[in-house]
């Protein structure tokens, strides 16, 4: 039985109630304006089985319940109403021949293809008999046998179309009901199995409307708050975070060029406040057919992340001192001996010419000890860290006119900056970043005795990333030198103490940036600077920061 009319018969059983009211009024008031010459009597008994045979039927469903065998008997039973009256009504000449197909159609829909052809034959058997009645009937206005037939073969045709067409809808209403009620089912377990997964997972999860309301949020954004989800939903996103409205449009920037928006911000919860480090992503929201709906905001606590990234790097220091301290004490040792040869040297020593090298060689290996020492404070114990908003390409610019003027800066030497025409603002303490571009500047000229040309090049690189790239056509580094490019005591440079590489990697480390080199024997050598990109500030620190030309040594 066809699941779509599952449970058909209360609404069945008002419907031929219903028509046979509608029938019943119009009877009566046919006989009250009309007097017809023949009585209706025929009409009101029909009515009146109607009635009973509704009666029946509430009394069968009671005793078969809702079953194949009830719908049948209802369905047989409306043949012989509808036959009854189509003879009250004139017999094959009636008007409302045309009520067999109720019985048809509702075989079809309940049995299908099958019930349908069945009920059109018995609809037509019944059609048929009353024929038979009007062509073996005696006495005047008896119907003529060739239009009897023809009555006969067209009902037969137009009952077993209907009663087809009827059941082959059915079928496939049936069908399609079944695999819908599939999919529902499936939808239902999907939509279970992702809502688990979104409240499961231990990233928050938040969604906002174009608008920058918040929609929604998952259990592990809602900890990671501290706030009730009624707080959240519903509020705007900035009150909830403090996600600014300039926060998505960098976002909707970074979408443009197929990226997604990462940052991180320092938020004191509102449960206990704490004050925990949190890492935002947000990507655009869209629906089906790709139209932004919203966004996707994705944080996580990194608060005890942080802590551990920490502990690792004062750990790597530490070791870092360690080798360093072991480097140290063969630098020291050759200056110290150099010193204390000339002073014993000098105690005995009568010749001024001679007594002048030796004070020179005295205050040369004296500086050199000084450096060491410096550089090493330096790396061990840096300053404070005041990141801010500076432009790179004024920076550079400017570092360009300062190494015209170094000492380097040979007559053979060419330097070249290239910047965009605006400025690129990257997240960086200035007094770093200035150590850090005058020492691979002034390594890339000492690569270059012979002279050479020297680019430096900034420009915006993948993700939220300025890139600042120091070129020079040197001597080049084989893959061992690159490898030990960082190390603490491992210059290439005579003249050098062999730390300026470590604390160019150590500050671009604790700008959360990283620095590369690209390196080949004989074809230059290649340093590349990867920072924090930031947004353009206001106010006095939009100026760009100032170039100084540090006291510093090469590697």
């Amino acid at each position: 039985m066809s699941e779509l009319l599952h449970r058909p018969f209360v609404t069945l059983n008002a419907a031929r109630i219903l028509a046979v009211s509608a029938l019943l009024l119009a009877t009566f008031l046919i006989e009250i304006l009309f007097s017809p010459e023949r009585p209706l009597t025929p009409l009101y008994t029909l009515s009146a089985v109607v009635y009973g045979a509704v009666l029946v039927y509430v009394l069968l469903e009671r005793w078969l319940g809702d079953s194949a065998l009830l719908a049948m008997i209802q369905i047989g039973t409306d043949i012989l109403i509808v036959a009854g009256f189509v003879m009250a009504t004139g017999g094959i000449l009636s008007p409302v021949s045309f009520l067999f197909v109720v019985p048809v159609m509702i075989a079809a829909a309940i049995f299908g293809l099958r019930g349908g052809l069945i009920g059109a034959v018995a609809a037509w058997m019944a059609y048929g008999s009353l024929l038979a009645v009007d062509l073996w009937r005696v006495g005047a206005g008896a119907t003529d046998p060739g239009r009897a037939l023809y009555a006969a073969l067209s009902h037969l045709v137009g009952f077993l179309a209907l009663g087809a067409l009827g059941g082959l809808l059915a079928d496939r209403l049936q069908l399609a009901s079944e695999e819908l009620g599939r999919r529902e089912v499936d939808l239902r377990e999907l939509e279970a199995l992702h809502a688990e997964i979104v409240e499961s997972i231990n990233t928050g999860l938040l969604t906002t409307d174009e608008d920058g309301t918040v929609t929604f949020v998952n259990r592990a954004g809602r900890e990671i708050l501290g706030l009730p989800d009624g707080q959240i939903v519903g509020r705007p996103v900035a009150d909830v975070i403090g996600l600014t409205e300039e926060t998505f449009e960098d976002a909707a920037r970074s979408a443009r060029d197929g990226r997604r928006s990462r940052f991180e911000r320092r938020w004191r919860r509102p449960r206990d406040g704490e004050e925990v480090l949190l890492g935002f992503a947000i990507s655009r929201l869209r629906d089906a057919p790709s139209a932004q709906t919203g966004w996707l905001v994705v944080f996580q606590d990194l608060t005890e992340i942080a802590s551990l990234e920490e502990q690792v790097r004062v750990r790597e220091r530490m070791a870092a001192l360690g080798e360093m301290a072991a480097g140290m004490a063969h630098e020291l040792r050759n200056p110290l001996a150099a010193i204390s040869g000339c002073v014993q040297v000098l105690g005995g020593e009568t010749r001024a010419e001679t007594r002048r090298e030796l004070v020179e060689v005295t205050r040369r290996e004296t500086e050199r000890l000084n450096r060491i020492i410096r550089d090493f404070l330096e790396f061990a114990r840096p300053g404070p860290f005041r990141p801010r908003a500076i432009d790179l390409a004024g920076l550079m610019q400017e570092l360009g006119r300062l190494l015209e003027k170094s000492p380097d800066l040979g007559g053979r030497h060419r330097v070249a900056v290239l910047a965009p025409d605006g400025p690129t603002f990257a997240r960086a303490d200035p007094d770093r970043m200035r150590q850090v571009f005058w020492n691979l500047a002034g390594n890339a000229l000492k690569a270059m005795p012979e002279g050479g040309a020297l680019t430096i090049e900034v420009r915006r690189h993948a993700g939220d990333q300025v890139l600042v790239a120091f070129r020079d056509e040197g001597h080049g580094m084989d893959a061992d030198a690159v490898r030990r490019y960082f190390q603490p005591f491992s210059g290439g440079f005579p003249d050098g103490v062999g730390l300026g590489a470590a604390i160019v990697y150590r500050i671009a480390e604790e700008h959360g940036g990283d620095v590369q080199v690209i390196s080949r024997p004989g074809r230059g050598t290649e340093i590349r600077l990867l920072l924090p990109r930031a947004q353009a500030p206001a106010g006095p620190d939009a100026r760009p920061a100032g170039v100084r030309a540090p006291v510093e040594e090469g590697r």
